[in-house]
């Protein structure tokens, strides 16, 4: 049965122009969606992921990116239900900053996995060692998916909210340090 399969989708695959089937399709669409920068697509401008996490420290620019790749997987390709989002550990990625997402799907009831091991995308065990956000109560159903986008938003606003207070601190050492 097609929904006991999980997949792990990275960027690393290559295009596959002829899909050898509906599995490969789904894992091929996912592929395309975490890859395209939103409003670069002409009839679609809402189509792939933004970029407003660019710039942003590592720790929120995780989780913003983990809530885009939801929100627009959920929107875009509904075969594909995520499970889990992580990243790729890389000490050089960190230090410059490039986010590397491994997204952990389940394909829906309906989809054919007949030929799917020919797509390049590996069943679960993906080698991630980042951490990973559980949305296995997020494949029932949009509503759910919703909560946990506002979820990992919230958790975005808390992280940017702590920056804050932690920079305003160090400003004020460092005035106070200033005077003395």
């Amino acid at each position: 049965m097609a929904a006991s399969q999980a997949y792990s989708v990275s960027l690393l695959e290559t295009v596959d122009f002829a899909p050898a089937s509906e599995a490969a399709e789904v894992l091929q669409n996912v592929r395309t969606i975490l890859s395209t920068r939103r409003g670069t697509v002409p009839l679609d401008r809402d189509f792939g992921l933004s970029w407003s996490y660019i710039d942003k420290p590592l720790p929120v620019a995780r989780m913003m990116l983990k809530a885009e790749i939801i929100q627009a997987l959920q929107v875009y390709e509904p075969r594909a239900q995520v499970t889990a989002v992580g990243f790729q550990d890389s000490t050089t990625d960190a230090m410059d900053g490039i986010l590397k997402p491994i997204v952990r799907i389940r394909l829906a009831e309906t989809v054919s996995t007949e030929n799917a091991a020919s797509t390049g995308s590996t069943a679960s065990g993906s080698g991630s060692t980042a951490e990973t956000i559980d949305t296995t109560a997020a494949s029932s159903g949009s509503a759910d998916t919703s909560a946990i986008t506002s979820m990992l938003m919230g958790q975005v606003s808390d992280i940017e909210e702590r920056l804050r207070d932690i920079e305003q601190s160090d400003y004020t050492e460092l005035y106070n340090n200033g005077e003395s």
